[in-house]
């Protein structure tokens, strides 16, 4: 997923509130409010983010899914808006509403 095809999708998805928008694109999928079919891990990734350990975050959530062998996909985003809570970690599962936490390190 590109910031051109995100910036360009998410000004043209704003500016027709009628969402006539249509795409097969899985990557739009993610960045609008389509239900999701599994696990998804959001990491802040934005330059506030990196600057308080979201590098050290995303790498420790992605070895822990893989060494636990769980299906959830992961997406790096860019600055979430909450710059004093990074690094930030979003989770969504299906059928729950996604659920924010702020300052999540490596460890924690």
């Amino acid at each position: 997923m590109t910031d051109k095809f995100i910036n360009t999708n998410l000004g043209l998805f704003y500016n027709k509130p009628d969402n006539s928008i249509k795409t097969e694109s899985e990557d739009y999928k993610v960045i609008s409010r389509h239900k999701i079919n599994k696990p998804v891990v959001f990491v802040g990734a934005g330059t506030c983010g990196y600057g308080a350990g979201a590098g050290k975050t995303l790498e420790s959530v992605k070895n822990y899914i893989h060494t636990k062998k769980i299906d959830i996909d992961v997406v790096e985003l860019g600055c979430i808006g909450l710059c004093a809570a990074e690094p930030i970690v979003d989770v969504q599962i299906p059928g729950f509403n996604r659920i924010a936490f702020g300052h999540v390190t490596e460890k924690k």
